[in-house]
């Protein structure tokens, strides 16, 4: 594996939401990688093998168009037509990749982050849309409990190599995670003696179920585990990170007050004009969640039981700890 190994092809088709995984290109016959075909075009890493230790990247890809998209691993999984496996040790870290910063913005999805990342790009940051090899991290770092030093390595080299086209600029570039990275958000905060930054977008919970359940159907106290489980998340983060706690309900008002913050956090310069056009847009038109494409329909009858479960299950001292004591309330 040293030289590592091409894969020629498309990924498999039906993959839809479904997270990022090895299988992904596992019916391609692996080639023989060589120092031409390593040297054809930039790579971004796509996702582990973690039965071996080696990190899939998608090769000949413009990293900018994939950045600009909305849904990064979806962006790579329609474009690329090259893999390459290589193991981390093929890397070596230099002081300016390993110095480029990375902020991780966090949510329980169906709350803005979307947007969020538009305002962020609006303002002159870089921020790249559900880089999914981080929930897949995420679900493995769950599993196993506590990942050792080669798989942090591993994620750590994979980070690197993701934001190096932005390695020299001025303010660090956003990650936006999905809602799986939840599962174990410590473990996938970037290596740096100084606290990682982050930044955790949150909703009350009877909009957000709707809207989840709109866009994805299910039972609706299958999504409140969701919603527990993504404050347990935004709990470990402010314990172990600075950490930037936005309101979806802030980000649906008439001022864009709540964007200053944003900018002050990540270094960037507010512009009011850019925001307020952004904040203008369904942030997801043109995709399969933009609003026109959500058929399913939530009933009063069922309105009123997502409230009544809240109600009765709202987790009162969690929501105190993390600052939304609010979101316990009608």
């Amino acid at each position: 594996m040293a030289a590592g190994r091409l894969y020629q092809g498309a990924v498999r088709e039906g993959l839809a939401w479904k997270m990022v995984s090895w299988t992904d290109i596992g019916h391609l016959r692996p080639q023989q990688l060589t120092q031409a075909e390593l040297a054809r075009g930039p790579l971004i890493p796509y996702c582990f093998d973690l039965r071996t230790g080696t990190i899939i990247f998608c090769a000949g890809i413009d990293p900018t168009l994939a950045m600009a998209a909305e849904f990064h691993y979806d962006y790579l999984r329609t474009h690329a037509r090259r893999f390459i496996e290589m193991p981390p040790q093929s890397f070596r870290s230099s002081e300016e990749a390993a110095r480029a910063g990375s902020v991780l913005l966090f949510s329980p999805g169906r709350c803005g982050s979307t947007l969020l990342a538009k305002v962020i790009r609006a303002m002159g940051g870089v921020c790249i849309s559900e880089p999914d090899f981080y929930s897949q991290f995420a679900y493995y770092a769950a599993h196993v409990g506590a990942v050792v030093p080669a798989d942090r390595h591993l994620l750590e080299m994979a980070r690197q190599v993701l934001v190096a086209p932005w390695r020299k600029s001025p303010s660090p570039v956003v990650l936006k995670m999905r809602s799986h990275a939840n599962r174990a958000p410590t473990a996938l905060l970037p290596a740096g003696a100084d606290a990682a930054k982050v930044v955790f977008l949150m909703r009350r919970f009877e909009p957000w179920c709707e809207s989840r359940m709109r866009a994805f159907g299910g039972m609706f106290r299958s999504h409140m585990d969701v919603y527990h489980r993504t404050l347990l998340a935004l709990q470990q983060l402010q314990q172990n990170a600075r950490c930037l706690l936005l309101d979806y309900d802030d980000m649906n008002s008439a001022s864009p007050a709540w964007a200053t913050h944003v900018a002050a956090f990540l270094g960037l310069t507010f512009d009011e004009a850019s925001v307020r056009n952004v904040l203008d847009q369904d942030s997801q038109q043109g995709t399969p969640l933009a609003a026109e494409q959500l058929s399913r329909q939530i009933t009063p009858e069922l309105r009123n039981n997502i409230a009544a479960a809240w109600r009765a299950s709202a987790p009162a001292q969690l929501l105190a700890a993390v600052g939304l004591s609010h979101y316990g309330s009608p």
